[in-house]
């Protein structure tokens, strides 16, 4: 039913959206009426709308036992005579309890924990679904299906004047309402962060590069969805074109991998550099197979932040300024660009071969050690172990914890900062 919809990016979402509910083990049904069109209504908004409900829909529908989900696009005609758009979307999950079903649409409740085992609450798709509606003068409700399932309703009113008009001209239409943007050479960063101090280091160091320009500051995913809102419709705000986002996975009221996902969901054409405290190896690899083109740990220097920005840079010349064609050479250039084969800078006396054969050692352990132990092993002295270890705990690669029971100066004990992934 995808040749019903006159709109080329919502045809594009139901692909694939059709793929991802086929890969999940997940039959959708749409059923789109052939007069249910656009017209008046912003298909990015319609975009937001229909692609966080099937998320949230998914993820209900997945854990159920005939995992199902339902889609119907129509045209309706409302309560004062007024011609809406009504979008429905059904799920074979377990519903909501009465008490939840005006919560669902808050930034950062949820009524799951993330599926990557971080603990953290997702509670952004539904939200943004509230803020698109709300934006149409719509409404938006959640009721039980018969079979005990969720079911989202929202009315979209047309604007009388286009009422039966076609849609507008979309022959220069850009996703998330992005105006044109300004040369490639300036390349627009947002930064989303939410300790204070870090998100005006992250903003400042951004300030100092050359070629890169502040677009905002972003502290949590409420502040956020202003800034995915589409190009003037942001209260109290020139809606600027951001090329880059520099992402915080840890925020109060949404996860990184959350919002990842709702920006690429949303066809948002900006890139993303994960900035953050979070080691955990599983977090790591969903961030990458979600599109991220860079991941800096903190803490980090502003040389370790010049460089991947830098990076970043080049990689985006030398395709983004290309012209509508490219050959494999340029492409493996521009991916080289991103992870340039030189190796972290370590402080004066340490060495690289040393510093892999002490994380070797720790990462062999399953209990903390000390230095005096360290050195033994390893045949060196105890106060360049102690440097080592030292260096590690820093990077918060290692635990330094006292070891009590000893006579004589206190003594650190250190291990490796293990995760799920280790254990």
């Amino acid at each position: 039913m995808v040749e019903a919809i006159d709109e080329p990016f919502l045809a594009a979402l139901l692909v694939g959206k059709a793929a991802q509910a086929n890969e999940r083990g997940i039959t959708l049904t749409s059923q789109i009426a052939p007069d249910a069109q656009a017209g008046s209504l912003n298909p990015v908004d319609l975009v937001t709308i229909i692609g966080n409900l099937l998320d949230n829909a998914f993820d209900e529908a997945a854990g159920s036992e005939e995992s199902r989900v339902l889609l119907v696009v129509r045209r309706a005609t409302g309560g004062n005579g007024t011609a809406q758009l009504e979008i429905v979307v059904e799920d074979s999950g377990n519903g909501l309890p009465d008490s939840e079903k005006a919560k669902v649409f808050e930034v950062g409740y949820s009524t799951k924990t993330s599926a990557e085992g971080t603990g953290a609450g997702r509670g952004f798709g539904l939200a943004l679904v509230r803020q698109a509606v709300q934006r149409f003068a719509g409404t938006v409700e959640v009721t039980d299906t018969e079979d005990g399932g969720a079911r989202f309703m929202v009315r979209l009113p047309y604007s009388a004047a286009t009422v039966g008009a076609p849609g507008p001209d979309r022959s220069d239409s850009r996703a998330a309402g992005h105006r044109r943007r300004p040369p490639v050479s300036v390349i627009r960063v947002l930064v989303v962060e939410d300790d204070p101090v870090a998100a005006d280091a992250h903003a400042e160091y951004v300030r100092r590069l050359d070629g890169f320009e502040l677009a905002g500051v972003a502290r949590s995913g409420a502040e956020l969805a202003v800034f995915l809102q589409p190009a003037g419709e942001a209260p109290g705000r020139a809606d600027p074109v951001v090329d880059l986002m520099l992402l915080d996975m840890n925020l109060p009221d949404a996860h990184g991998l959350d919002i990842i996902r709702r920006v690429r969901g949303l066809g948002l054409p900006l890139d993303i550099i994960a900035i953050t405290a979070v080691r955990d190896l599983q977090v790591v690899r969903s961030a990458i197979s979600s599109g991220i083109v860079q991941y800096l740990i903190k803490p980090f220097t502003y040389s370790a932040f010049r460089e991947k920005l830098g990076a970043y840079r080049d990689f985006r010349q030398s395709l983004v300024e290309q012209a509508t064609a490219t050959t494999q050479a340029e492409v493996d250039q521009a991916f080289a660009s991103l992870r340039p084969a030189t190796a972290a800078t370590l402080p004066k006396g340490l060495s690289a071969e040393t510093l892999r054969a002490v994380s070797r050692l720790l990462k062999t352990l399953r209990e903390p050690t000390s230095a005096i132990e360290v050195s033994e092993a390893l045949s060196m002295s105890r106060v360049t172990a102690r440097r080592y270890l030292e260096y590690l705990a820093d990077q918060q690669s290692v635990l330094r914890t006292p070891r009590y029971g000893t006579r004589g100066r206190p003594e650190f004990e250190y291990s490796w900062a293990r995760n799920s992934a280790d254990r």
